[in-house]
């Protein structure tokens, strides 16, 4: 135990050894300017950047929208009808946005509707996780066009896991798509310490730190590679790609696996603290003297409602004499079928995990009082036996008027959210400079 606490405190105190020489001796700023969630700038704007803004805005329109008419455009963004004309007109030329055919409007009018051209430009989305390596080839509109996934468990192997990821981009980047795509997202295990996507501390990855990932996949593809914490990656694919599309307010994604981890997303934005470790709340501690957790700390709660935890726990009650269908060696797909068959020893460890995951979750709803929350990765196949116990402690823990007001669900993207979620960092600062359209050498 204190060999991994050593370790965390180890990639903490080489992050802050680089940052902080980065921050006496500062490299150039990347020569396009913008670069992904950046902060608002506190100085003033010039034309063509408040030209950029706009277009952005109508693009966010476009992303919610099957189909939109320039006059629902100019309602939707406050802009006027000149000005959706101009930018309407400058993004279908550089090929962003299509015309879709007449819609039928208010008082039987019709006009012609837009969309966004989703098959532009691709995008590589890779997953790193405990125990597999995945990569997918997606579009603007979310759409899977490969998937690669191997099995490994890479935690104590960078080496092992570079090759694997290397080979999934190659391929991927070898088909008939190589020359529309934009970059290559990497979504990895919290909690996450990196600069720049260099990584300090990833969780459970004892020799991860430190690692030049980003350097080192730019390097070997010439491509931008962002990299980012996975739950904050499921989050973004839910907000972009999930069945309902906000715009405004406060979505927080949660995933439940091996680890606990959600993402923030305010009107679109990511949040992500100071340091990166925002939504870490698999380490908010739930009990004062509670178990100890690899992190150090004590009463986690991913000690308490992890699929590591259920899996524990439907051990002992089996060792216990506890009514089960499942043996000795019985996997996590095994004790979700078992539990949709209501296999008592199931029932009891899923309904603990859901109880204590709704207690984690009552803090994050009273503190940040969000429009939605969405529950992903493997606890969240329990489906309606989660959902059920989750919402029935947060009616009844949260403070009043906070519940009423808030959405609880599933995750809705049909693929890998986290996957998925992945690529769409690439778009997401891509879609928020659309003069990136406008130099065809990109689409070269």
């Amino acid at each position: 135990m204190n060999k991994i606490v050593d370790i965390y405190w180890h990639g903490i105190y080489y992050f802050y050894k680089h940052t902080f020489i980065q921050s006496r001796f500062p490299k150039k700023q990347h020569e396009e300017g913008i670069t992904m969630h950046q902060a608002p700038s506190t100085r003033g704007t010039n034309l063509e950047h408040v030209q950029e803004m706009n277009r952005a805005l109508v693009i966010r329109q476009l992303r919610n929208t099957q189909a939109i008419s320039r006059a629902e455009l100019a309602k939707t963004t406050g802009l006027q009808q000149s000005t959706i004309t101009n930018i309407v007109n400058d993004l279908i030329s550089w090929g962003l946005v299509q015309e879709t055919g007449m819609l039928q409007g208010g008082r039987g009018r019709r006009s012609i509707g837009l969309k966004l051209n989703g098959g532009l430009l691709k995008v590589i989305g890779v997953r790193l996780a405990r125990a597999f390596v995945s990569a997918g080839l997606f579009d603007i509109d979310g759409k899977e066009y490969a998937i690669q996934r191997v099995e490994a468990d890479v935690r104590n192997q960078p080496e092992h896991a570079f090759h694997i990821m290397k080979e999934m981009i190659r391929e991927l980047l070898g088909g008939e798509h190589r020359q529309v795509i934009a970059g290559i997202g990497l979504a990895v295990p919290g909690p996450l310490l990196s600069d720049g996507g260099n990584i300090y501390l990833m969780a459970d990855f004892m020799k991860w730190e430190p690692v030049f990932i980003q350097r080192e996949l730019e390097t070997e593809f010439g491509l931008p590679v962002y990299v980012e914490q996975d739950a904050r990656a499921g989050a973004l694919a839910e907000w972009w790609f999930g069945s309902q599309r906000q715009q405004q307010g406060t979505m927080i994604g949660v995933l439940i696996s091996q680890g606990i981890g959600a993402g923030i997303i305010t009107d679109g934005q990511l949040y992500k603290g100071q340091v990166g470790f925002a939504g870490e709340i698999g380490h908010m501690s739930i009990h004062y003297n509670g178990i100890r957790c690899e992190c150090g700390n004590l009463g986690c709660l991913e000690q308490y409602c992890s699929v590591k935890t259920v899996m524990n726990d439907i051990g002992v009650l089996l060792k216990d004499g506890e009514p089960s269908s499942l043996t000795e060696g019985f996997t996590y797909a095994d004790a979700i079928s078992a539990l949709q068959e209501e296999d008592p020893a199931c029932v009891k460890a899923f309904d603990k995990a859901a109880r204590f995951l709704a207690y984690g979750l009552v803090n994050i709803v009273n503190t940040l009082n969000p429009d939605r929350i969405v529950l992903g990765d493997d606890l969240a196949l329990a489906g309606d036996f989660l959902l059920e116990r989750v919402k029935a402690v947060l009616a009844d823990r949260t403070l009043p008027g906070a519940y009423e007001k808030l959405a609880v669900q599933t995750n809705t993207v049909s693929q890998d959210p986290v996957l998925v979620g992945a690529g769409a960092l690439i778009l997401d600062d891509i879609l928020q400079r659309p003069a990136y359209f406008k130099n065809k050498k990109n689409f070269d």
